[in-house]
């Protein structure tokens, strides 16, 4: 299937088997839209049925059959727990004499992500994580509250210091917090399976204006410097350093900017090289790097989730790069048309 030519769709459900991951009863999909997001439960689901007959607290599977020149394909967009389907009824009159004659029913349901069963669980409170254990084993445990697969990648590292819960922990911010340690990420497939591995090198794709153009023309570019720190402290134990950045030619300066914006690291563990100061000059700089947005339609590629890297080459719009894939939401129209925000990696 060449993702980059036509192609057309259509989508319908399924429920889902919690034992054995797999499809149970279809029922049809009238439209809807999936909003994908790098935060929090990462998925949500919006879609209307006619003949949806099932309550809340189960699973559904989304599924998309696409056609293109005689070639098909089958592809799982989303997979997630239903709440309760919102009803709404429409008398049909077909006799012209205002005589109801049937009733249309359409079913709203709206999904949560396979993560949410992790948000609704607090941890024991003193649980705490000791250094050197190794993270995947950590995180397939507080997932394993969830009843989609787990899938962790080999070698995950281990801890390098130890990790205490505050008070109202759940399951899932415990999972950001080791991801955040390991500098790992999660991603979710359309079939729900959780997947942690480390941060892609590689893209998942690359669309280009020439030989594998998917874009939509209007591109909105975003330059998001207005966080950007101009003085930046480091604490290590009872020490600290604080680096300012006053230069006139720097346009994220004290100078320039008129007021300053501070950040904060504390806990910082140096290198035998580093100097405190020098760590928190070189921080200063690291977060003072200006972050590119990129907001476009495009179409639906099943290659590329949340979390994972494209190349885009679109010259005439000033696009050059390797970017981060921050959102997506996905319409359930004739092409799966994607509404993504990416930023600079």
């Amino acid at each position: 299937m060449d993702w980059t030519s036509d192609y057309t769709t259509s989508y319908y459900g399924c429920m889902v088997d919690e034992t054995t991951w797999k499809d149970a009863e279809r029922f049809e999909i009238l439209g809807g839209n999936i909003s994908r997001v790098n935060s929090n439960l990462r998925e949500s689901a919006k879609v209307s049925s006619s003949d949806y007959k099932h309550g809340p607290d189960v699973y559904i599977r989304i599924w998309m059959d696409v056609s293109q020149d005689g070639d098909y394909d089958h592809v799982a967009l989303f997979t997630g727990l239903t709440s309760t389907p919102e009803k709404h009824i429409s008398e049909l009159i077909v006799d012209g004499l205002d005589n109801v004659i049937d009733f249309s029913i359409e079913k709203t349901l709206e999904c949560y992500s396979v993560l949410k069963p992790a948000q609704d669980i607090y941890l024991e409170r003193g649980w705490w994580a000791g250094k050197g254990i190794i993270a995947g084993d950590l995180l397939k445990d507080l997932l394993s509250v969830c009843a989609a697969p787990v899938e962790i990648a080999e070698d995950s590292p281990r801890l390098t210091d130890h990790i205490i819960a505050e008070d109202g922990e759940t399951n899932l911010t415990m999972v950001y917090n080791i991801l955040e340690a390991i500098g790992w990420r999660l991603r979710i497939t359309g079939e729900g399976t959780i997947q942690i591995l480390p941060q892609s090198t590689e893209p998942a794709a690359e669309f280009d204006a020439i030989d594998s153009d998917m874009l939509e023309t209007d591109v909105t570019i975003t330059e998001d410097w207005f966080e950007c720190p101009n003085v930046f402290r480091a604490i290590s134990d009872d020490d600290f350093a604080t680096a300012y950045d006053d230069e006139e030619d720097s346009k994220l300066s004290t100078v320039n900017r008129g007021r300053e914006i501070w950040k904060e690291e504390t806990g910082v563990k140096l290198s035998d090289t580093e100097s405190l100061h020098t760590y928190a000059k070189r921080r200063l700089k690291e977060l003072q790097k200006v972050s590119t947005i990129i907001e476009y339609d495009r179409s639906y590629h099943p290659e590329v989730a949340v979390t994972d890297k494209i190349r885009l080459h679109y010259p005439a719009q000033g696009l050059d790069g390797i970017f981060t894939v921050e959102s997506q939401s996905i319409t359930l129209d004739h092409c799966g048309t994607t509404s993504e925000e990416v930023i600079s990696a």
